[in-house]
Order: structure tokens, then C-alpha cells, then sequence
């Protein structure tokens, strides 16, 4: 059986209230999540990061609908949790965001929290609601195609369209 098998095998059976798949598949995952955190985080921050993002999954796991995406679900935690953590320490609430910056390049730009609701707010509902299903609450690109009744072809398209206008937004002068 394929590790991704296993690993959604461990997945669905820790949302089943399995104790002991739940705590297998956070050992499995914790390497994992230290050694993103330390390439995200400040080396002082890491640990603490990656073991918030675990304490989350184990939290949230019954919330978690695409087995095969709890690695990538998890990294995303990771990551925020170290902008939150960086962002304590410059006095700001800090994201990062992927923004859009030629045909297929894309930066990853720390933002506050507020100026993204605020840009977030500008956009269309339709382009509002595929970011934060795609990007904050991590539906995977399948996830999103079914709940919209649409390929996931055109998902990819239009979470590609909703970032780069998310990215005007943010770069728009006097956005605050």
C-alpha cells in the first residue's frame, strides 16, 4: 500500500475517534512539520510553531474532508502560525499571501490581517469565496469543483483570475 494510502487510511480513521491512528499520524507528521517550521520560522520559533500546528490538527482533524491533503493542510498551519508568531514580535498580525507577479511567478508577501480583510472585502464574492476556501481553509482544487458543481479546470482558472486581482488589491496605492 502507497504511503499516501496508508497515511489517508490513519487520517480517516483518527476523524473516526481512533485514538491511536490519531497519535500515529501526528508522530508521522511531526518531522515533517519541524522541518518546514525551521525553514519558515525563526530557529527559536520553530519547534513551538510546528507543535501549535499539530495541537490544531488534532483539534480540527474531523474538519479535514480531503485525506490525501492533510501534509499540505498542515504546512499551511505551519506557515501562518509562524507569520502569527513573527508578527507578535514586530507588533503586527502578519499573514503570508501568494501574490501573483508575472505569468506563472509568484511571491509570497507578508501582510497584516487587516489590510487583507480590507483588500479581501474589495474583491467579488464569487472571487472572495474560491480564496478563502483555496488558500485559508485549504479545500483542495477537487473539493471546490464539486461544491461549485464545475471542472476543476475552471477552479484553477478562476482561483488563478481571484489571486492576481487579490494582488491588485494589495499593491493599489492608498489601500488602507
Amino acid at each position: 500500500m502507497a504511503a499516501n494510502e496508508e497515511r489517508s487510511d490513519l487520517v480517516r480513521a483518527a476523524q473516526a475517534g481512533d485514538l491511536a491512528s490519531l497519535e500515529a499520524l501526528i508522530g508521522e507528521l511531526r518531522p515533517h512539520a519541524v522541518r518546514f517550521a525551521l525553514k519558515t520560522c525563526p530557529a527559536s520559533e520553530a519547534e513551538d510553531a510546528a507543535q501549535e500546528a499539530l495541537t490544531t490538527l488534532f483539534r480540527r482533524i474531523g474538519l479535514i474532508r480531503s485525506t490525501a491533503a492533510v501534509t499540505s493542510w498542515l504546512f499551511v498551519v505551519v506557515r501562518n502560525e509562524c507569520l502569527r508568531r513573527f508578527g507578535r514580535e514586530v507588533g503586527t498580525d502578519v499573514l503570508l499571501v501568494d501574490v501573483p507577479t508575472g505569468d506563472r511567478a509568484v511571491e509570497d508577501v507578508a501582510v497584516d490581517r487587516t489590510d487583507l480583510a480590507r483588500a479581501l472585502a474589495r474583491l467579488r464574492p464569487h472571487e472572495r469565496d474560491l480564496l478563502i476556501w483555496r488558500d485559508l481553509e485549504g479545500y483542495s482544487t477537487l473539493e471546490v469543483a464539486s461544491m461549485l458543481r464545475i471542472s476543476e479546470r475552471a477552479v484553477k482558472s478562476r482561483v488563478h483570475r481571484a489571486r492576481r486581482a487579490l494582488a491588485a488589491e494589495l499593491r493599489r496605492p492608498g489601500r488602507a
